[in-house]
């Protein structure tokens, strides 16, 4: 495993995603996972407040699940929690939640399944940009100061809100945001076929923006769910329409063409080739974020960590 010391943590280059953990992924399953991500040097645990909440009696399952492993393994003072809050209801994303009531009653509720005082990370997981940031950090501030989370982030935030809630937190001594949680993989996507916009996904303006931050992000779907793995497989042709709607392109047909031929002399799965572009930017501080559900799946993802330098020059000629 290989590690950021950023913002007073050590964390691994590849972020475990639990979003099924508990609901759609068994506990047993879940547990072996967490497991061997552990024992591969795996220390990031991202889950969220609303994870399940789409599945019957799904909610809560993912932090419930974490925070069980976690205190059967004695491990709290090893591992990294991010969690997230102030998602808006399952049944309509245009009905935002960025508020006091809210943001408190969701990290006592994440806190209280995940069984701990605190998390190290505490995102926002959607913002309400007809709220000020100067009624939002202030409630964020006194979450750290009570200690219940160590850093903030903003997840599916646009980084131009983010700057302006940073310079409004530094003019005010309040703690900032140090992360930002965005659809962010080596994958193109067609962002007008997404159906949730409220979702973040990264782009020029986006990563331009980066570039003037000290934000550490973490990359949601960073695989590019999954769309280069069964391109590979399948065909493009043989994808569903509402796949190919949302990653076929151009860029992609030559990227996917990339990842073929590298996949083919090296053995190493397209998958976990794709994350290289990530985990080696050398413009950004990134995490990726992976959401695997069988352990060989988790094994070759890993891989990723193992590739040299020589590969991530192959898929950026």
């Amino acid at each position: 495993m290989i590690y950021l010391q950023k913002h007073g943590l050590k964390m691994a280059r590849i972020s475990l995603g639990t979003a099924g953990f508990g609901s759609a992924v068994s506990r047993e399953q879940s547990f072996a996972l967490m497991d061997r991500y552990y024992e591969a040097g795996g220390n990031l645990l991202d889950t969220a407040r609303v994870y399940a909440d789409w599945l019957p009696n799904g909610h809560g399952a993912s932090e419930r699940t974490v925070g069980e492993w976690v205190a059967s393994r004695g491990l709290r003072d090893r591992v990294l929690i991010s969690t997230k809050g102030a998602h808006p209801p399952m049944g309509n994303l245009h009905a935002p939640r960025v508020r006091r009531e809210a943001i408190e009653q969701d990290i006592h509720e994440s806190l209280r399944c995940l069984g701990t005082d605190y998390v190290d990370i505490y995102f926002l997981h959607r913002d309400d940009e007809s709220r000020p940031v100067s009624e939002i950090m202030p409630v964020l501030d006194r979450l750290v100061r009570a200690g219940k989370a160590r850093l903030l982030g903003a997840s599916n935030w646009t980084a131009q809100r983010i700057a302006e809630a940073n310079a409004f937190a530094r003019e005010n001594g309040l703690a900032p945001f140090a992360f930002s949680q965005i659809m962010y993989s080596y994958a193109e996507i067609n962002a007008e076929k997404f159906e949730d916009d409220t979702q973040v996904i990264m782009n020029e303006t986006e990563y331009a923006a980066y570039l003037e931050s000290d934000l550490t992000l973490m990359a949601f779907s960073s695989q590019g769910q999954g769309f280069f793995s069964r391109a590979a497989e399948q065909g493009i042709e043989n994808l569903s329409p509402s796949y190919r709607a949302k990653f076929d392109n151009k860029a992609n047909r030559v990227r996917l063409a990339r990842l073929t031929r590298l996949a083919e002399k090296t053995g190493v799965t397209p998958t976990a080739l794709g994350l290289l572009p990530l985990i080696h930017n050398t413009d950004l501080d990134t995490l990726p974020i992976i959401g695997p559900t069988r352990l060989e799946t988790l094994d070759a993802s890993l891989t990723a960590l193992d590739c040299p330098e020589q590969f991530l020059s192959e898929l950026l000629i």
